[in-house]
């Protein structure tokens, strides 16, 4: 028979074979959020169990953790989905929420995306994303403005032999926020509209939405000089094709068949645009 366990930490829920539960257990530890939480109402102790606590992985233990279906009758749209620990920072706390989704997206992303609801609104995925977009693109501003310094840097050192660097990188950093906020729909909108094309959108432009959002935690690896934006963008890549697949609960192959027709696409526009030009200089 199995039995069903709800971490009160994160939500998190799942169904147990009641086999697995040893007949001594008093605690469990959550595989999303680590928290160990009461089992069950301790009764008093029996005399072989005096002085000594059990904490069994009745709850089922990282590395092991595999998800049941839910009985039919429950009423909730996601009954094996939760909040991240960002979201249930009001009672967790600003930081643990913080520092648990940041540990989760960058390490645990399989997890993390499995167990996060996709039906809770955008305003929460949106103010994370747009924190850590944020913070990465300011950081590497910053990076990139100490190499145009050096003559070292690029389209940054371009526009700073233009343009006055005192106004230019205050500039830049105000207008950052506002550039990842867009490119956050921008990004979401695209992704899912391929993602559809392959089949591959079960749970809807939320979903898609949340995974990017969510990522943009990888962006904090631009705190790294001059390296960390490469870093972070790679991350960033696996971090997206890991989520996409499991909040969408969908295929590697078609996840990865979007990102190939979003290549293709973006490739057939810049050959159009170049094929007039190049036309143009061999006249």
């Amino acid at each position: 028979m199995k039995v069903r366990i709800t971490c009160p930490h994160c939500g998190f829920t799942t169904w147990v074979e009641g086999g697995r539960i040893p007949a001594k257990a008093r605690y469990a530890a959550c595989p999303r959020c680590r928290e160990r939480f009461p089992l069950r109402p301790e009764g008093p102790p029996g005399p072989s169990s005096a002085g000594r606590e059990d904490e069994p992985e009745a709850f089922p233990a990282e590395g092991e953790a595999k998800e049941e279906p839910l009985s039919p009758d429950s009423t909730s749209p996601e009954p094996h989905r939760g909040p991240s620990p960002w979201e249930d920072r009001d009672r967790i706390g600003l930081w643990p929420g913080i520092h648990r989704s940041f540990v989760s997206v960058l390490f645990s992303p399989a997890v993390f995306f499995r167990n996060l609801h996709c039906r809770n609104g955008l305003k929460e995925p949106f103010a994370v994303g747009l924190l850590f977009g944020s913070l990465g693109a300011m950081v590497s501003l910053f990076w990139d403005f100490v190499l145009a310094v050096w003559g070292l840097g690029g389209g940054i050192n371009a526009l700073a032999s233009r343009f006055n660097v005192s106004l230019l990188f205050p500039l830049l950093l105000v207008l950052s926020p506002l550039m990842v906020g867009a490119a956050l729909f921008v990004m979401s909108g695209v992704l899912h509209a391929f993602l559809w094309m392959a089949r591959g959108s079960k749970h809807g432009f939320e979903g898609t939405f949340r995974v990017v959002a969510y990522g943009q935690m990888t962006q904090i690896f631009g705190a790294v000089p001059f390296l960390g934006g490469l870093i972070g963008g790679l991350w960033y890549m696996v971090v997206l094709v890991i989520g996409l697949r499991e909040i969408h609960e969908t295929t590697y192959g078609r996840v990865i068949l979007a990102f190939l027709l979003i290549t293709a696409a973006a490739l057939a526009v810049l050959l159009a645009a170049l094929i007039p030009v190049m036309m143009s200089l061999f006249r």
